[in-house]
């Protein structure tokens, strides 16, 4: 797994589940540490791809899963605004 695209890829996810946390009513000041967090679990995931190479495919399924649905989310929400 190559690091550096990992993290700038992790970057947009991070922001988009502390968005979907705070809409869904998670305190906004404790967003920051939400996304600490995240960042930490994302880069030991990162680091278990490192060390066991047989869990890279399916580490990397799940990641576009998550941005997948983060998207999807995103684009109904999108057209659900417009359509009030």
């Amino acid at each position: 797994m190559n690091i550096p695209i990992f993290a700038a890829s992790a970057t947009p996810l991070i922001i988009a589940i502390v968005q979907v946390a705070k809409s869904a009513g998670f305190p906004k000041r404790y967003a920051p540490l939400l996304a600490l967090g995240i960042g930490l679990v994302l880069g030991l995931v990162a680091a278990l791809a490192t060390l066991h190479p047989d869990l890279d495919p399916l580490i990397k399924m799940a990641t576009l899963g998550i941005m997948a649905g983060l998207a999807a989310s995103g684009a109904y929400d999108a057209v659900h605004e417009t359509t009030k």
